[in-house]
Parts: structure tokens; sequence; C-alpha cells
């Protein structure tokens, strides 16, 4: 099951399998690396920046590491 995380301005959220991480950001499968992805929001809009080896797919595209989209 998912949970909803409203973002204010200023704030993120890191996604990955590190377990000191909150229980909704935590995933446990072998294609999430530890620190897989950063999600903020900036001006409006919300941004995800890849931190992972395995590489993130927002909406189906690859996002390179330290891209963001």
């Amino acid at each position: 099951s998912f949970e909803r995380i409203i973002l204010e301005e200023g704030e993120e959220v890191l996604l990955g399998r590190d377990k000191s991480l909150p229980s909704c950001c935590h995933f446990a499968q072998d294609k999430i690396s530890t620190l897989h992805c950063r999600v903020f929001q900036q001006n409006g809009d919300i941004i995800v920046e890849d931190k992972s080896t395995n590489g993130t797919f927002v909406n189906g595209e690859r996002i390179g590491k330290g891209q963001q989209t």
C-alpha cells in the first residue's frame, strides 16, 4: 500500500532501501538502491532527483544519476 505525502516548498523526502528511512519511504526490493531518489518541491513543481546506481524512472522515462525531472 502507498501513503500520500504532501510536500511544502523546501521540504524533501528520500526514498530507498535504507532501513533508517520512514516506513512510507523504505522499500525492501533488490532493484531499489539504498538511497534511490530525492523528491522535493521547488517553485511549485515536484522534482525527482536520481540518487541510485540502478536508475530512476519517472512516468516510464529513465532519468540519469544526479539528474532531476
